[in-house]
């Protein structure tokens, strides 16, 4: 059984990736000398094994080629060889990031993030890896590439012992244009390698074991460059956005005090006002205060804001069992002038609780808003040119203090400057940076920019773990205008 077991580990199906390494020309690494060494175990639909290579970021996450995608997957730390397992970590991926723009057909960004569902713990054979800085044109030298590849060319069977080979990189515009290194010869990586790190000189990872080229004399191998993604790559792990990402959601009222004592629920980080002041009072007339009733009894609020006398946008994480909707508020202790219940929301339908993907919602009033001067809707923006708008503020009553979980008395608001980022566009995302911003408390409550308009629903935040900075989403809302429009004349009618 223990060699059945054995030889299950060594002998692979290969996946129909480029072909991917097997350390020709090679020796074995000095055991535990490549502490940031990952073996990828591939759980396959089909109920089939593969392996890839991959290196370890930091505690949560791991860096491999995005052709190594399968159903599950299985992280192997501290490895050097197969029949000696003793003391190595195993651990489960809890979620997987291929590159946004990765092409399976062409290998062009073939980068991947996995996220491990536990921490790694680091010890004398379990270590991190840097990344390359930015690349200055140059080549790096003195290159390496390790892996259990396979190292005869008449074998499928994997190497027993981390093998590693050095490679010296040349000049090819191709490579060059496809945001790749490359080496020749017939020392490279090949196939059960891919995912695995080309670190050089300044024992810094350089770039990521892609595919390879057996078309040409010599063999041509290919590295995806780190440092063409670096801003993607340090998004992902420093933006802690989701569970892993310190966001929470919403808040829950304090039966004793009402609204004003808050505790935070399991669910997204939604407002602070943090660097913000007060506004004149009612000088936001389309800002609304949304209280969630949920089927436990709590009473839960959110921002949103007034669209028409029949409708509220807010966001669709606020979503409960029955709202109330508060309208023409200024301090909390004071009355709304106008308290209206919801009769039924319409979250987006490709809304995702996990990675907050679509979080937008309307919400019906079960009887018209009446216009007054405290009470008036906002018009949103809905068309999207990509730029970003200018001079916007958000507003809400979410805390003010980072050290209480008392909602601010007042309506207050915080002017925010929007950041270009690549990842938060293909996400349908405005985001800024820093320690002014929304966050518990008021999530849903709008983005409005210099023409007075609304083009963001407050949605996530998360903490930057390089400088401590923080970052706010806000779902983009010109990208919705047709949901919105259909959605409107559709519940027009129910």
């Amino acid at each position: 059984m223990f060699f059945q077991l054995a030889v299950l580990i060594l002998a692979l199906n290969f996946q129909g990736q480029a072909d991917a390494a097997h350390i020709f020309g090679g020796h074995e690494a000095v055991p535990h000398s490549r502490p940031y060494m990952v073996l990828l175990e591939e759980h396959m639909k089909d109920g089939t094994k593969q392996h890839c290579g991959g290196f370890l970021l930091n505690e949560n996450f791991v860096m491999t080629a995005a052709h190594c995608q399968a159903k599950s997957y299985t992280v192997l730390l501290g490895l050097h060889n197969f029949h000696n397992q003793t003391n190595i970590q195993r651990i489960s991926v809890e979620e997987k990031f291929p590159h946004k723009d990765y092409d399976e057909d062409e290998l062009i960004n073939d980068l991947m993030l996995l996220r491990l569902k536990t921490k790694a713990q680091f010890n004398e054979h379990v270590k991190p890896i840097d990344l390359a800085d930015e690349d200055d044109g140059s080549l790096p030298k003195s290159c390496i590439v390790s892996g259990w590849g396979r190292f005869k060319k008449s074998s499928n069977y994997m190497s027993p012992c981390l093998l590693e080979t050095n490679v010296t990189l040349i000049e090819n515009k191709e490579c060059a244009m496809r945001k790749l290194y490359c080496s020749e010869g017939e020392a490279g990586p090949g196939k059960g390698d891919s995912g695995s790190p080309l670190v050089c000189e300044d024992g810094k990872a350089y770039g990521v074991v892609s595919h390879n080229y057996h078309q040409t004399q010599p063999i041509r191998y290919c590295y995806a460059k780190i440092s063409a993604e670096k801003s993607w790559i340090k998004f992902l792990m420093e933006t802690k956005l989701n569970r892993d990402l310190h966001l929470t959601m919403l808040f829950h009222c304090n039966l004793v005090i009402l609204i004003l004592a808050l505790t935070l629920d399991c669910q997204v980080y939604t407002g602070k006002i943090f660097g913000g002041h007060e506004v004149t009072p009612h000088s936001r007339p389309y800002m609304v205060l949304l209280e969630q009733h949920s089927k436990d009894g709590r009473t839960r609020h959110c921002g949103g804001f007034l669209l028409n006398e029949n409708f509220v946008m807010t966001a669709a994480h606020c979503q409960a069992e029955s709202y109330t909707v508060s309208l023409g508020l200024h301090n909390v202790r004071g009355k709304a002038i106008q308290k209206i219940s919801a009769e039924q929301a319409f979250p987006h339908e490709d809304y995702s609780a996990t990675d907050l993907k679509n979080d937008i919602m309307l919400i019906k009033l079960k009887s018209k808003a009446q216009f007054s001067k405290n009470v008036r809707p906002i018009t949103f923006a809905d068309q999207d040119d990509g730029s970003l708008p200018q001079a916007c503020s958000v507003s809400g009553w979410g805390r003010s203090d980072k050290n209480s979980r008392l909602m601010t008395l007042q309506l207050m608001e915080v002017n925010v400057t929007l950041i270009h980022n690549e990842w938060c566009v293909t996400e349908k995302l405005y985001c800024s940076k820093g320690e002014s911003g929304p966050a518990e408390g008021d999530s849903g409550g709008p983005l409005v920019c210099e023409d007075g308009k609304a083009y963001g629903v407050v949605s996530a935040s998360g903490e930057l773990n390089l400088d401590g900075s923080k970052i706010y989403c806000f779902t983009k809302i010109p990208p919705y205008e047709e949901w919105i429009t259909s959605t409107l004349e559709s519940a027009e009618n129910i």
